[in-house]
């Protein structure tokens, strides 16, 4: 009998309860609020790889080797590593190809790659390589 009515109290003791209801809704919050967060990272570097990117390509389109200014690979890795604010410009990793050269009717290939790190280890959210592709044809 003693028995039975300390397994009632137990069932009708809900102190504490709320605590732990709250704990638990907070870290699923919190987890989902981190991961949202992450993926907007992971989506903005990507937006601005591929803007970066493209800027090269519309810059090589116009400075073609008839231009005043003609676009080298050089000039080229150099605007595409600068131009967004958003990413660390030395870990912008570059590639121009001219085929056949920078002359008008000749096409200009642009790849880009850049590391994503994610910023909260909790998520266990694993490493990735951003790539972004342009190619154009010079018209100058």
């Amino acid at each position: 009998m003693h028995a039975v009515k300390l397994l009632c109290d137990l069932t009708r003791n809900r102190g504490g309860a709320a605590a732990v209801e709250c704990g638990l809704v907070i870290t699923m919050f919190l987890m989902v609020t981190l991961g949202v967060i992450e993926i907007g990272r992971y989506a903005m570097m990507q937006q601005a790889l591929i803007e970066s990117v493209h800027a090269g390509g519309r810059y090589a389109v116009v400075h073609g080797s008839k231009s005043t200014a003609p676009a080298t690979a050089a000039s080229l890795e150099s605007l595409v590593q600068n131009s967004s604010s958003a990413l660390t410009p030395s870990q912008v990793s570059v590639t121009v190809t001219f085929s056949p050269n920078n002359s008008p009717g000749s096409t200009v290939s642009i790849v880009a790659t850049y590391p994503w790190t994610p910023i909260v280890p909790l998520l266990k959210l694993s490493s990735a390589t951003l790539k972004a592709t342009s190619i154009t044809t010079i018209l100058n």
